[in-house]
């Protein structure tokens, strides 16, 4: 059984990576927004909503793959190569279909080309991704997770980034969607490559209608419980959108992303305990879920408040006085992104450790089914704010019922789902004293040095 200290050790090396992540989509979210305007911004953030619907449905055979290989035990080299043969199938079929509609809607529409290409790159990484993820291969999937923003930010830079400095003048957002989308078809490149002594050569063999078939019955489950999920997320864009323009989401993209920045926390933690929890007896996993749930919480609400105390400061110095907007719509955003922390981890809980997708589907549904009609109503009287307003009532409502249900699950009281406890405060406190004892034998006489042992955590 992992313990307590050592997933918060692991929870750290993650957080580094997370860290990285966060920071170089907050550098694309930058660039964008100055280089692109708020106008180019909003179309830029619709390609990659309109591009993931997809991909949140059809991908989740991704959880499926995980589940099969952490929890039933599954060949992994079997079924990557069943989800892979899937992944392109489905990523071919939806590319046809939105150039289909591509044609049908006309010229105005050109952003759905850049959506339909990236639909098998999309699908084969997600893929490759979770399969990390179900091996426990964490330093690994820390390349994974960190891949297409880095990539996407490298090409940004590359194709941009000279014009931009020879004060070049002109339409970028062309520009702009082609980055991302070399990003994401470079991304699964370095993940085959990272991956070739699991699952390569490729298993041609293992690829049977049975083995796509159990992939297929468990993932539409948990795909649909995604999809609902990112609606439940970006509903409000692509309400603002519809009664506001891509202007105003140009705009409040930025706040959106900046707070679900601070979910690189519960993900973390998430990911550390995805394989182990799919594998202990369900009262150990419930206990690490719940002690997972306030850790997460605890260290979101601390940040939180202090980037609401910096907003006003912070968001018109990096992105410019056209964004001064954002800051107010980031403030009132602040308190449900704190409690949804809790998202990731109870998810974990049901979908890995008792084969139960439909749960967290019915904590997505119940918050999208609160959050649209709110949306409809705010929106039209206090645009962005409104949509900030609808996104955190939606989004604390849907936490309560998911404490409610883990409680009478588990047993756990809900106190525990979300107050630190004296426990909690001395693990701490023992884990900041060893993180420093080992920082200070790093600079002993008898430190390693560099390349002398193999990485971990993915550093």
């Amino acid at each position: 059984m992992m313990g307590g200290m050592e997933i918060a050790l692991k929870s750290l090396r993650l957080l580094g990576f997370r860290a990285m992540t966060a920071a170089s989509i907050i550098a694309i979210t930058v660039l964008t927004a100055r280089w692109l305007g708020p106008e180019g911004r909003g179309i830029f953030v619709l390609v990659l909503l309109y591009s993931t619907v997809g991909v949140m449905f059809l991908g989740g055979m991704g959880s499926a793959l995980a589940y099969q290989i952490s929890n039933l035990r599954r060949d992994p080299h079997a079924v990557v190569a069943n989800a892979l043969t899937l992944a392109l199938g489905i990523g071919l079929v939806a590319a046809v279909v939105t150039l289909a509609v591509y044609w049908a809607l006309g010229g105005s529409t050109w952003w759905l080309v850049i959506v339909a290409l990236a639909q098998p790159a999309l699908l084969c990484g997600l893929v490759l991704t979770w399969a990390f993820l179900g091996a426990d291969d964490q330093p690994n999937y820390n390349r994974a997770i960190i891949a297409p923003s880095v990539l996407t930010l490298l090409f940004l830079l590359l194709l941009l980034g000279p014009a931009r400095l020879a004060g070049a003048g002109g339409s970028t957002t062309q520009l702009a969607l082609l980055a991302w989308l070399l990003g994401q078809i470079a991304t699964v490149g370095w993940l085959l490559w990272l991956g070739r002594r699991r699952w390569l050569p490729f298993a041609r063999h293992a690829v049977t209608p049975a083995g796509m078939g159990g992939l297929l019955h468990f993932g539409v489950q948990s795909g649909l419980a995604d999809l609902v999920s990112f609606l439940n997320y970006k509903v409000d864009w692509f309400v603002l959108t519809l009664l506001r323009g891509t202007e105003e989401v140009g705009i409040y993209s930025v706040a959106v992303q900046l707070a679900e920045g601070l979910w690189f926390i519960s993900s973390a933690v998430g990911v550390v305990i995805y394989a182990r929890i799919g594998a202990m007896p369900r009262a150990q996993a419930a206990a690490l879920a719940a002690r997972s749930m306030r850790h997460a919480v605890g260290v979101i609400a601390v940040i939180g408040v202090g980037m609401g105390l910096v907003a006003g400061v912070l968001i018109p110095l990096a992105f410019g006085a056209r964004y001064d907007a954002a800051v107010t719509a980031f403030r009132l955003l602040l308190p449900g992104i704190v409690i949804f922390g809790l998202g990731r981890i109870f998810s974990t809980y049901f979908t890995n450790a008792l084969g139960r997708p439909r749960v967290p589907l019915l904590i997505a549904t119940t918050s999208l089914v609160i959050s649209v009609p709110l949306c409809f109503f705010l929106i039209p009287r206090y645009g962005m704010n409104g949509a900030a307003i609808a996104t955190t009532v939606s989004y604390s409502a849907a936490m309560v019922l998911a404490i409610v249900i883990f409680a009478r699950e588990t047993g756990t009281p809900p106190r525990d789902l979300i107050l630190l406890t004296r426990d909690d405060m001395r693990a701490g406190l023992d884990l900041a004293r060893r993180m420093r004892a080992m920082r200070g034998a790093g600079h002993g006489p008898h430190a390693p040095v560099a390349g002398g042992e193999p990485p971990r955590g993915g550093s």
